[in-house]
């Protein structure tokens, strides 16, 4: 039984091509070809669905990767870490010298201040080519704002983010409200 996530009715006795990792045909039995070099995998009396996404990640270990995939979370969106380690972590998945689910990156920035977290602080407006530069060389897709940085950097941070064709998450920074925050450009709010 094959449920696709669209709202469709579960499809019963249905076959599912895989060819070079993707899915390369579903639907009924009658209806599919089944390439006559098909490795078979018989999975009568279970239920096949997508693969589930971790919106909201913090992989921290590695050890972490097997377990994602043994709950059937294929993919996660790691919302803040040190990012050479998450780097390396995703592209050794990537490249299947690891076990674990496909990471999407939001790369973490901060301010000063007493609850500050991570390694990259934004002080002025001038770092931020510079961090653009890094988060998209790194293969990032988001920024990740967080609590400490200062509210007057969201606005030139998140116009250069979205020039790169980058996403903008986060908390809400001190200082300022959610509906201002989307104002000075947040796609995104994260808690």
């Amino acid at each position: 039984t094959v449920i696709d996530a669209t709202g469709a009715p579960a499809l019963r006795d249905a076959v599912v091509v895989v060819k070079a990792g993707r899915i390369a045909a579903v639907g009924p039995r009658s209806t599919v070809s089944i390439p006559e070099d098909a490795q078979r995998v018989d999975l009568a009396g279970k239920t096949l669905l997508p693969g589930l996404w971790d919106m909201h990640a913090h992989f921290e270990q590695v050890e972490w990767g097997p377990l994602y995939l043994a709950a059937g979370v294929t993919t996660v969106r790691d919302c803040g870490n040190e990012l050479e380690f998450i780097a390396a972590a995703r592209d050794a998945i990537a490249a299947g010298r690891g076990l674990g689910p496909r990471i999407v990156l939001a790369c973490i920035v901060d301010g000063e201040g007493a609850g500050s977290i991570g390694t990259v602080r934004l002080r002025e407006a001038g770092e931020i080519p510079a961090l653009i530069e890094k988060w998209k060389g790194a293969g990032c897709s988001q920024v990740k704002i967080y609590s400490s940085l200062d509210p007057k950097l969201i606005r030139p941070l998140a116009e250069a983010a979205h020039a790169a064709g980058l996403s903008v998450t986060g908390h809400v920074p001190q200082g300022i409200g959610a509906a201002a925050a989307v104002e000075a450009g947040y796609d995104q709010i994260n808690h």
